[in-house]
């Protein structure tokens, strides 16, 4: 057990560390990023249960087989894939993060004064929303699988969904924290940022598991390039309060 549990830091702790090389240093509190990293791993859990349960039952409903999401044989598999990336992966994690979100940015209005808080505060939660899920997808993989296949695992959840979840995550926090700073506008931003995140999730997932998968890594560069530029752009660096 212990060496999926590592595994699983390693790939969120990765990013963490890309992230503060990026980032503007010293605009939110560790702690208060600690906080959010430790929420997105319960949410983590319990998104992970809810969608791993409620996935067992359609594939028992419909007789599906996993292999659907593996070797491409006609149209009909990629259409099935595409209803579980946009009408049940994406939905299920995106809404309950969101869910989730709203109520932790706005009980802690206090903690944002800056928009760059609020896109930080994302990528924390979605990397611990992320631990929590490739710690059980490695604790799955190890036991079944030899370890030169297990390692490719690891090195493409290392690199590919961390990365995602983080984006994920990255965008909620944006629209989030507009939200808060802009109250006149606040349902606009809320569904933008809904709408934003389960385009991009469905997508990268659709992508990813067809056998178009090269276009899902241009679309995480994209998107990986505009919350670096987010990162530093000078509105989203400017001081706000709620005194």
């Amino acid at each position: 057990y212990f060496l999926p549990l590592f595994l699983a830091i390693i790939c969120s702790t990765s990013w963490l560390v890309f992230f503060y090389f990026y980032a503007p240093k010293a605009t939110t509190k560790f702690f208060f990023l600690l906080e959010t990293l430790f929420f997105g791993i319960c949410l983590g859990i319990i998104t992970a249960a809810i969608e791993s349960f409620l996935i067992k039952k359609i594939f028992f409903l419909f007789n599906l087989s996993p292999m659907l999401f593996t070797y491409f044989q006609d149209f009909r598999q990629i259409i099935i894939v595409g209803i579980f990336s946009f009408l049940i992966s994406a939905p299920i994690e995106e809404l309950f993060k969101f869910l989730f979100l709203i109520q932790f940015f706005f009980k802690r209005k206090k903690c944002f004064d800056q928009i760059v808080d609020g896109i930080k505060v994302g990528v924390y939660f979605g990397l611990g929303f992320v631990l929590a899920e490739n710690y059980l997808h490695f604790l799955n993989y190890y036991w079944s699988l030899p370890f030169k296949d297990f390692f490719w695992i690891f090195a493409v959840r290392l690199i590919i969904p961390t990365l995602a979840h983080s984006l994920y995550g990255a965008i909620a926090g944006y629209y989030l924290v507009l939200g808060m700073f802009n109250e006149e506008k606040k349902d606009l931003f809320l569904k933008r940022g809904v709408l934003a995140c389960l385009l991009f999730h469905g997508n990268f997932n659709f992508l990813l598991f067809t056998p178009f998968s090269l276009p899902s890594l241009f679309l995480l560069s994209i998107v990986l390039i505009i919350v670096i530029i987010w990162f530093h752009q000078k509105r989203n660096l400017e001081f706000k309060n709620f005194d």
